[in-house]
């Protein structure tokens, strides 16, 4: 409106309708023209897009109806698919993903890497492209836990020391755990 953006009630800009105009001898004949002309808009050529795309548009798609935070950490994930983002969607197979699944583990722990595959799988499964790969068994954590004898040294020291209540409490839900 007068060279400016035109805003809708959430505050964002609203995008250029586009409408084409579609003729035909019969009214059945222009209903399969609108059906197929509606598909090609809803999914572009597969084999032209590129995954970087893909994965903008899947953003976009999703802006809202996933939280802002989820939306922006797919958005931080952009360096993560530097090694697929120029490959066409319809060149992307499992063989492609594992490739890359074997990369990515070698500097990332295998829950980010899951979260990585699962985002790419979520991005492929909106063109119909199914694709499966192993992933890193994930980290078993050795934590220690303290023995009986360790606990009764710290509220001895502790008592000692005069700031026992804390480590009451904390022994009060260690036992509760």
């Amino acid at each position: 409106e007068k060279g400016r953006p035109i805003l809708d009630e959430k505050g964002k800009q609203k995008k250029k309708r586009k409408y084409e105009s579609i003729t035909a001898s019969s009214s059945q004949e222009a209903n399969l023209l609108a059906a197929q002309c509606k598909i090609s808009r809803e999914h572009p050529k597969r084999s032209d897009m590129r995954f970087s795309e893909a994965r903008n548009n899947y953003i976009e798609s999703k802006r809202n109806v996933l939280s802002p935070s989820t939306i922006r950490g797919y958005v931080q994930m952009e360096t993560y698919f530097v090694a697929i983002d120029n490959y066409k969607i319809s060149d992307i197979n499992s063989e492609v993903i594992q490739n890359w699944v074997n990369s990515f583990s070698i500097k990332h722990s295998p829950k980010t890497t899951k979260n990585a595959y699962g985002f790419i799988v979520s991005v492929l499964d909106q063109y119909d492209i199914m694709v499966k790969a192993t992933l890193p068994s994930r980290e078993i954590k050795d934590i220690y836990v303290p023995s009986d004898s360790d606990i009764k040294r710290l509220i001895k020291y502790f008592k000692d020391v005069s700031s026992v209540i804390p480590v009451y409490l904390c022994v009060v839900i260690y036992c509760f755990l």
